[in-house]
């Protein structure tokens, strides 16, 4: 796929001789953005759940624990760069927890 050049915010397409619409490429950044939030959002939420479920098991697997809050760290961490994102290329932010 040929890379183009596009500033989002104002719908312009910067990469002379292309002819696509450009609000096509924008719809479709935007939606491709929102399908990565949502899964995100879902990977977060099944993580929190099993960091929740090792919390109550006996015994305690701490390292089990240790990595599961670091996945919880990044995946929030990833959500509020999505939404930085989102914000500056002017699209409706849905990256927020």
């Amino acid at each position: 796929m040929e890379k183009i050049k596009v500033n989002y915010k104002e719908k312009q397409i910067l990469t002379p001789d292309v002819t696509k619409e450009v609000s096509f490429i924008v719809e479709e950044t935007d939606l491709n953005l929102q399908q990565d939030v949502i899964a995100t959002k879902r990977e977060l939420k099944s993580k929190e759940r099993e960091l929740e479920e090792v919390k109550s098991t006996y015994p305690l697997d701490v390292q089990k624990y240790l990595d599961l809050d670091c996945q919880i760290d990044n995946l929030r961490e990833s959500l509020k760069r999505v939404a930085k994102l989102q914000e500056e290329l002017g699209f409706r932010v849905t990256a927020q927890e």
